[in-house]
């Protein structure tokens, strides 16, 4: 049985009254400058083409300048319009906007309850007055008829709209590498002939900065008396600006940097209410006293009084959720019981009077039972109120003690972002600096490779470097397991503060031409457009981080002419939009001229040459004079391969110290230079060491940790590597007592 909407019901569920909405949903809407109000309403006031389609990204301000002139109507009616204030034009004032709900016209899914809802709306408007429908987002219209089979609705709605009963404005949600503009204009024949079309485009800083302090006190009485000061609100602003293409962004601005402070100020909220923030530091600060007892116990002292504090507003707000609760039970059971009443109510009318009752009866036969719910339903939302109110207070008091500051801005900001804190402030010169040292701390036997990347950062960090570059580009030469890969992940971390900020790219995989494509995005009509590029998508999502190109030489010629402008200008473009590589670094590696690092009196500055010779053979040489410089990974020495050794063991007795077991590997250094006498060939490198010492002696340890697992005293594992064979021995040594084998652990 098809659904009877009558006309009330159809006002709240189609059509819903713009001022009205605005009033109740967006109270604390306020409407920034003048926005395209002149625009829309000499639109609608034109002669011919007097409906409007309203394009633009998301988050522009589309609906926001729809809201705008409902504000600025009311504001006229009531005579509230500023001196200096633009007076909305007199054929808009008695203009009444309502606004279609897409997604209650295709609710039932049903063709025939479609088209007789759609009917009920044109007749709502064809009422006497001066009407204008608004359909949110013209695209998913469009959808909802493909989806439902109703092709027939826009041939309804281009006849209705030539009655000029009426005017429509469409509004469309521009998206990238999309022409969801074309799909609306071309879905009708007539629709050029009815539709004017304005573009929003987005704001300008200056008006982000008004909306986002217009907006600013809305925000924190929702956070409960949290304070965000006003240079925290201009550095989101700052921010949002700066890395436009970061992937975190849903909208453009003004709602890019409105959605950003609000995830900002939440993650601040929720983490100070979590714990209180100075415990970290006194704790810290108590941890570094020594045996200083008299400071410890001040110290701790303040620990008490803050512990105190929390632990009270804890059991006052949980007393609070207590009390809430209760009401909203109690609640619960009297709605359910107000419903059964009047269910029966409706029923003895029914059968009293031969049809259903409506509102007006209902109220006019209440039962004395109904009415006695109904009292105890609202003292139950009274004390249901006065509950939420006590824990509001107990947020709020918390809160007032809160303010979101520049520095809280830029920490979260990194986290979202991947871009390194360090790198939203000013002074980094001393950690660049040390970035040599920190490198070669880390990466054996390429000390001539390792200070020529250093001073290339250097170079950038200085400013000294192409400012529309990346920070360093490469070509790194060397034979398979010297550390060329190792060096990336080392930079990366190093640079970045995090060892996920390297992208690795085998070029073996873009060795045909159609596959170039997938580096920066398929071409229009192909599988795939619209969805960015591999490479392009990688920087958006972490405009900071290494990129690695793993034997360059295989790529197909295509991709050497992206790498010309990403090298010279720093920036690619895709369907999505223009993405930065300026804050990149890329190293390439090739197989080519890998004989050059089994020479010991070569390096990196006096091959260079050599290394450009070989590659001629299949890089272009424009390519070859837009990289900054070409590293030679040499063979590793014996004593690299050594050192090399033991990091691996010292890094699995850190896993184990993580763990609480109180265990360690050791095995002796003559051992180690016997296995890299027998085990190491140079052409090799350190991959077939290091597999060695896992498979023999690492998960054979593996065995004897898990054996003593639940032995809280632990002790140390003694392996030696046999002579004439590849076996090792080992020696378990208990721990003289548990507190010695833990602290050495710790």
């Amino acid at each position: 049985m098809m659904e009877r909407l009558n006309e009330r019901d159809m006002e709240n569920k189609l059509l819903i009254d713009l001022e009205d909405y605005v009033a109740l949903v967006e109270p604390d809407f306020n409407f920034v400058g003048e926005g395209d109000i002149e625009k829309i309403s000499s639109i609608l006031g034109q002669n011919q083409y007097s409906n409007l389609i309203y394009a633009g990204r998301s988050g522009v301000g589309k609906t926001a300048n729809l809201y705008g002139i409902i504000q600025k109507k009311t504001k006229t009616i009531e005579g509230d319009i500023g001196q200096n204030e633009k007076r909305l034009p007199l054929h808009m004032i008695d203009r009444r906007f309502l606004l279609l709900d897409t997604n209650t016209l295709f609710d039932s899914n049903d063709p025939q309850k479609i088209e007789q809802s759609i009917k009920l709306v044109f007749a709502e408007l064809d009422k006497p007055g001066d009407h204008v429908l608004v359909v949110e987002d013209g695209n998913d219209l469009l959808k909802g008829i493909e989806d439902n089979q109703c092709q027939g609705l826009i041939s309804i709605l281009v006849r209705e709209l030539k009655k000029r009963s009426f005017h429509c404005i469409l509004m469309v949600r521009d998206e990238p590498g999309k022409n969801k503009l074309g799909e609306v204009l071309n879905c009708h024949s007539d629709m050029a002939e009815l539709f004017s079309v304005l573009e929003k485009k987005a704001p300008g800083k200056e008006e982000v900065i008004e909306i986002m302090a217009q907006s600013k006190a809305s925000i924190e009485r929702h956070f409960d008396n949290l304070t965000i000061c006003d240079d925290a609100n201009l550095e989101i602003i700052n921010l949002t600006l700066q890395y436009p293409n970061l992937s975190l962004y849903m909208r453009h601005q003004p709602a890019r940097a409105l959605r950003v402070r609000d995830r900002i100020a939440s993650q601040f909220v929720s983490r100070r209410q979590a714990r209180p923030p100075e415990l970290d530091e006194l704790e810290a600060e108590r941890s570094s006293l020594g045996d200083d007892t008299k400071k410890i116990a001040e110290v701790q002292q303040k620990i008490d009084a803050i512990t105190k504090v929390w632990e009270e507003r804890t059991r006052a707000l949980g007393q609070a959720y207590l009390e809430k609760r209760k009401h909203e039970r109690g609640l619960e059971e009297l709605t359910l019981e107000l419903s059964k009443e009047e269910n029966n109510l409706r029923n003895t009318f029914s059968q009293s009077h031969g049809r259903e009752p409506t509102e007006r009866d209902l109220a006019a036969h209440k039962t004395a039972e109904i009415k006695e719910v109904e009292k105890y339903i609202r003292e139950t939302t009274r004390l249901l109120e006065e509950a939420d109110k006590k824990a509001r207070a107990v947020r709020s008091q918390h809160n007032e003690e809160l303010e979101l500051s520049v520095a809280d801005v830029r920490d979260f900001f990194s986290e979202m972002s991947g871009i390194p804190t360090k790198d939203l402030n000013a002074d980094e010169a001393t950690r660049a600096l040390g970035l040599e040292d920190r490198l070669k701390a880390k990466i054996f036997g390429q000390d001539d490779a390792i200070a020529t990347i250093a001073d290339a950062v250097l170079t950038a960090k200085a400013g000294l470097n192409n400012p529309e570059a990346p920070i360093g580009s490469f070509i790194a030469v060397g034979s398979s397991g010297v550390g060329k890969t190792y060096s990336a992940e080392c930079l990366a971390e190093d640079l970045f503060d995090d060892a996920d900020a390297l992208t690795v790219f085998d070029m073996s995989e873009f060795m045909e031409k159609h596959t170039v494509a997938r580096l920066i995005g398929a071409p229009p009509g192909y599988a795939g457009y619209g969805e960015g590029g591999m490479l392009t998508n990688a920087v958006r999502r972490r405009p900071y981080q290494v990129i690695l190109l793993d034997e360059i030489e295989k790529a197909h010629p295509d991709v050497f002419k992206i790498l010309l402008q990403l090298l010279d200008k720093g920036r690619l473009s895709d369907e999505l939009g223009t993405v930065d590589f300026k804050n990149t670094l890329f190293i390439m590696t090739t197989n080519l001229a890998q004989q050059l690092s089994f020479d010991e009196m070569r390096t990196s500055e006096n091959s260079s040459e050599e290394i450009k010779t070989e590659i001629r053979k299949i890089f272009p040489q424009e390519l070859i004079n837009r990289v900054d410089a070409f590293l030679l990974f040499k063979a590793l020495k014996p004593r690299d391969i050594e050192r090399i050794i033991k990091r691996l063991i010292a890094k699995k007795n850190d896993n184990l110290k993580r763990q609480k077991k109180a265990i360690e590997i050791i095995l002796p250094d003559v051992d180690i230079a016997e296995i890299v006498e027998r085990k190491y060939l140079p052409e090799e490198g350190a991959r077939q060491v290091q597999k060695f010492v896992q498979n023999n002696l690492i998960n054979q340890a593996a065995k004897i940790v898990l054996a003593h697992s639940g032995d809280a005293k632990g002790g140390i594992i003694e392996a030696a590597f046999e002579p004439g064979n590849d076996d090792f021995s080992w020696d378990f040594e208990p721990a003289a007592a548990a507190p010695d084998a833990l602290k050495a652990a710790e």
